[in-house]
C-alpha cells in the first residue's frame, strides 16, 4: 500500500501550525509557534521516556530567545537529542506551552 509524502514544513504551513526546527545546536521556532509563547526567555524541558521536549514562557531564568532562535547547545546535548529536522509542535493553553515529540 502507498502512502503519500507531504513534506512537514508545507503542511504546517497549509495547516496554520506551531512547528519547531531542531539543529545541532539550536531550536527554531515559527511565526505561529512564536506567537503562542510569546516571550524573550524561554524554559526548556525535555520527557527522556515520552522523548518529548517541552518549551514555555520563563519568568526568570531560562534561555533568552534571539528573534526567532534558541541556542539550545547545552539542553540538546545534556539529554543527548541526537534528532534534527523540523517537528510539529502541539500546543497546549492550560499550560501555556509546545510539546514537540522528537522520536
Amino acid at each position: 500500500m502507498f502512502e503519500i509524502y507531504v513534506p512537514r514544513s508545507r503542511e504546517a504551513k497549509k495547516k496554520d501550525m506551531p512547528e519547531i526546527k531542531i539543529s545541532k545546536q539550536s531550536i527554531v521556532m515559527n511565526k505561529k509557534a512564536r506567537n503562542l509563547i510569546q516571550a524573550d526567555r524561554l524554559e526548556l524541558a525535555y520527557d527522556t521516556d515520552g522523548q518529548t521536549v517541552r518549551i514555555r514562557r520563563a519568568e526568570e531564568d531560562g534561555i533568552n530567545m534571539k528573534k526567532t532562535k534558541v541556542y539550545a547547545k547545552g539542553f540538546l546535548d545534556h539529554f543527548d537529542i541526537q534528532e534534527k529536522g523540523r517537528f510539529l509542535a502541539d500546543y497546549r493553553e492550560d499550560e501555556q506551552a509546545l510539546y514537540v515529540k522528537v522520536k
